[in-house]
């Protein structure tokens, strides 16, 4: 017989390191972007900065996405105030752009708030970013910031292709438990581009032989990584 107390969890939605290929590039891996996202990727960059560490890859293989204010966050550290990060169009047409700003929440959003010392922090840093086909939804939003921004270089392979954003709808008022979750709109990069059905093609594409393939990434070694290589090398100048 044993007892359990419950308790509250906090997800780990971001893994950093060093590089194993070269010790000046710092490897930030977003596993997805939840409520605990920005603060822990924050916190992740700049511990590694603290190292020494100058140039950056971010990890965002096998990243779902997530939270549209999670994303919105993180952009915020690479972005100007009042930069596009998403726009978005129901199917009446109707138009909503969100835009990078202060702003402040409660409770279980507390993390996702951004001051204005939070907005460009990190625009400067040198980095790239790496994709496979299931980069997806605001995964895919974060890849294209950094493409229409000009902020990084991708490399890897072609998105999964996910621009359509879901709203949750209680069923309480009609006197039912649950909720019916339905897509509401459609949202577009900075420049205007959708990317559903159609992914984002990276600058570099760079596939994955058919043993790293078939390994897990959170096992694949740096030296078996073609795309990792492509990335350190891409911000090393390394050959």
């Amino acid at each position: 017989e044993f007892s359990i107390k419950r308790g509250y969890v906090t997800t780990q939605s971001v893994l950093s390191r060093k590089s194993d290929l070269d010790p000046s590039v710092g490897v930030v891996k977003i596993l997805n972007f939840d409520l605990t996202t920005p603060v822990q990727f924050s916190e992740a960059v700049d511990t590694l900065m603290s190292q020494g560490i100058e140039k950056f890859v971010f990890d965002l293989r096998y990243n779902p996405g997530g939270d549209l204010l999670s994303i919105e966050a993180v952009l915020s550290y690479f972005l100007n105030e009042g930069d596009v990060i998403i726009s978005t169009t129901d199917k009446a047409g109707n138009k909503e752009t969100d835009v990078v700003r202060v702003v402040s929440y409660t409770d279980k959003y507390e993390g996702c708030s951004i001051s204005a010392k939070d907005i460009g922090k990190y625009r400067g840093l040198e980095c790239a970013v790496i994709v496979n086909n299931s980069t997806a939804s605001a995964a895919e939003l974060f890849t294209a910031n950094f493409r229409d921004y000009e902020l990084a270089p991708i490399i890897g392979v072609t998105t999964f292709g996910k621009g359509s954003m879901q709203s949750l709808f209680p069923l309480d008022y009609f006197g039912y438990d649950g909720g019916i979750k339905l897509t509401t709109k459609m949202y577009f990069a900075p420049l205007g581009e959708s990317y559903e059905g159609v992914g984002i093609t990276p600058d570099v594409i760079v596939e994955l032989d058919e043993e790293a393939k078939n390994t897990s990434i959170y096992k694949l070694a740096d030296a078996k990584d073609a795309q990792m290589q492509a990335a350190v090398s891409k911000l090393t100048g390394a050959s």
